[in-house]
């Protein structure tokens, strides 16, 4: 029985009580995404809502599908977002076949954004978690 919350097992918010069983980790960081936890799936594998916020748009971009370019000498390129030209050397990302500059890449959730590049923005749940069965 522990001396704390006086349970056996520890009840769940007791600090004695061992942490949850993950339901997946990171590919890129490799921390555990448990149920409650939103997370993206490209490509096969997790990646948690904080290595998603934390990717410069230059990484992301390209990681969700789409590309990341800059405008050169004697391009006319204009954001689909804001409608503005773009400047020569601005860097701009084609998201799902439309043109957008940083600042209008900016204002999209990255829910919204995960899905709009055709993967999954979902939340771990309870039965997420492995638990052996393949059936």
């Amino acid at each position: 029985m522990c001396m704390v919350c006086r349970m056996s097992p520890c009840h769940p918010r007791c600090p004695n009580a061992p942490d949850p069983p993950a339901a997946f980790h990171c590919h890129d960081c490799g921390e555990p995404i448990y149920p409650g936890d939103e997370y993206a799936r490209v490509d096969g594998v997790e990646y948690c809502e904080g290595c998603i916020d934390n990717y410069p748009l230059c990484v992301l971009i390209p990681l969700l599908g789409g590309e990341w370019k800059t405008v050169q000498e004697g391009e006319s390129i204009k954001c689909a977002g804001c409608d503005e030209e773009l400047p020569v050397g601005t860097e701009y990302g084609i998201v799902d076949g439309s043109i957008l500059c940083e600042e209008c890449i900016d204002e999209i959730p990255y829910c919204d954004l995960v899905t709009r590049m055709n993967w999954d923005w979902n939340t771990a749940s309870e039965e997420d978690i492995y638990d052996g069965y393949d059936g």
